[in-house]
């Protein structure tokens, strides 16, 4: 402690000055001592001069003795003393401590401020202690609750996001920063991560709760996130009832919808495959005897003599060109046959990235000679999914086949091959730079016999669909005319 320069503290509470100073004296300590606090007041010595009845009854009397030894017995100056810090500074300070006493702890509130003389120099200093261990518990409790709130807000599965009006999220949990890729300072505007855009998309929940004050919830397939969303607008009001912002709480459904999917395609499928059965049985038999009929025909009018018939050379023409009907109808009758070529699949673990480098060596040539770049990324985390490989590598040939007729033309075809975990779920895309998709074709996609090519049936997606979905596996496709297109496949994860 710096020195300070003894001053004499005689007289300050003994001898009788004017009337007028003693009736102030008499008022000012009976004023202190009816307080609830403890009041000391000590020399530059730390010598006690003064306690209140407070301090009394709490601590028992000590005018004369040095404070520390008579509070805390001890041999010097307490460690951290407010009183020693007001007399080197000249401030007033203030501090909490814990003490014992008996078996209990309290917290004490101790502030120090020093006295002066007339000429501004310390030569006495104040102390009141204040018992604020309800206080003290009181703020314990409030910040253990604040803690419980955040452990419990944090360790939600669901993504919840605080915003304000203007689509600010001001506050996040922790699997809204994980999900969405928040910034560490959380300014974002909500439509950025949750949509992937520059504004709110068309039937925005928060849009509507806004201009409803009623909660509302809306499921969203984003393709940013490559998951489904449904979330949940709830509005939020001031002290004045006035609606401050929104509260978003976001579900991650993609597995919901993956199940979904497999069953109402499931249902679909077996409806279509029942239907192909009925057409293959019906029209097969017919088209077989008209094949055989036209054959006999042109085989009858190649023998001798047959050179006299009038129209020769035009009946053979249309013998031929019924032919080329029929190997069409022929073609289509395979192409129905096929679909429940994998009616039953044999699902068992395969390894992801070998599958990709096994499937590239038997297909990759193909589209390499065609100039086609293939790019395989696969997540490190990326290790096993349940699947029919035979089942498996039919959906990729057509795929990639899809996207080979997508590419022609372009400048620099690539096909990107792309591998990563979500969740309990593998996630398999094969992404092209090619024509994509017109928005009006999309939902024309898994339609049977829904075909833009010339050559097409109109049935491999068909069949693409079908088979992820006995391998308990959905698909989604998202294109963008001039830009490419994506198809990612989802398929369970090895548990």
């Amino acid at each position: 402690m710096s020195k300070i320069k003894k001053r004499s503290t005689k007289g300050l509470f003994v001898g009788r000055p004017g009337e007028e100073q003693s009736l102030k004296l008499d008022i000012g300590l009976a004023v202190i001592d009816a307080i609830g606090d403890a009041v000391t007041i000590q020399d530059t010595d730390f010598k006690v001069l003064y306690q209140n009845g407070t301090s009394v009854s709490e601590a028992g009397r000590h005018i004369g003795d040095y404070c520390y030894e008579a509070y805390e017995n001890n041999s010097g100056v307490c460690e951290g003393c407010q009183l020693e810090k007001a007399f080197r500074d000249g401030l007033a300070h203030r501090a909490v401590r814990k003490v014992l006493r008996g078996n209990e702890t309290r917290h004490l509130e101790i502030t120090a401020s020093p006295l002066r003389d007339p000429e501004g120099r310390i030569i006495a200093g104040i102390e009141v202690v204040r018992d604020v261990t309800d206080r003290a518990k009181m703020e314990e409790q409030l910040f253990q609750a604040k803690q419980d709130w955040e452990d419990i807000f944090n360790q939600i599965t669901e993504m919840i996001t605080v915003h304000d009006r203007d689509f600010n999220i001001i506050r996040a949990n922790r699997a809204a920063e994980e999900t969405l890729g928040l910034p560490a300072l959380k300014s974002a505007k909500c439509f950025e991560y949750y949509h992937g855009r520059g504004c709110p998309p068309e039937k925005c929940p928060s849009c509507a709760c806004l201009k409803t004050m009623q909660p509302g919830t809306t499921e969203f397939f984003e393709p940013h996130l490559n998951r489904f969303l449904e979330i949940s607008a709830i509005p939020r009001f001031d002290v004045n009832h006035r609606i401050a912002g929104l509260i978003h709480i976001g579900r991650d459904i993609t597995e919901r919808k993956r199940l979904e999917s497999i069953a109402n395609a499931a249902s679909l499928m077996d409806n279509i495959g029942y239907v192909f059965s009925g057409i293959r049985h019906e029209i097969g038999n017919p088209v077989n005897t008209a094949k055989i009929i036209l054959s006999v025909l042109k085989k009858k009018l190649s023998v001798s003599g047959a050179e006299k018939i009038s129209g020769r050379q035009e009946i053979e023409a249309d013998i031929d060109a019924a032919l080329e009907q029929i190997a069409r109808a022929e073609f289509l009758l395979k192409s129905l046959r096929n679909f429940n070529m994998f009616e039953n699949v044999e699902i068992s673990d395969i390894s992801v990235p070998l599958f990709i480098e096994k499937f590239l060596g038997l297909a990759g040539r193909d589209f390499l000679d065609r100039g086609i770049e293939i790019v395989p990324e696969v997540a490190a985390d990326v290790e096993c999914a349940l699947a029919d490989a035979r089942a498996l590598q039919q959906v990729f040939l057509n795929i990639f086949a899809n996207a080979a007729d997508a590419l022609a033309g372009s400048e620099r075809p690539k096909i990107a091959i792309r591998a990563r975990k979500l969740g309990k779920t593998v996630v398999l895309s094969v992404e092209d730079n090619g024509r994509g998709i017109p928005r009006g074709q999309l939902k024309n996609l898994f339609k049977p016999f829904y075909t833009t090519k010339a050559s097409g049936t109109g049935l491999g997606l068909v069949m693409v669909k079908k088979m992820m979905t006995k391998m308990n596996g959905a698909l989604e496709i998202a294109s963008n005319e001039g830009e490419g297109t994506t198809v990612s496949l989802f398929l369970p994860a090895c548990p």
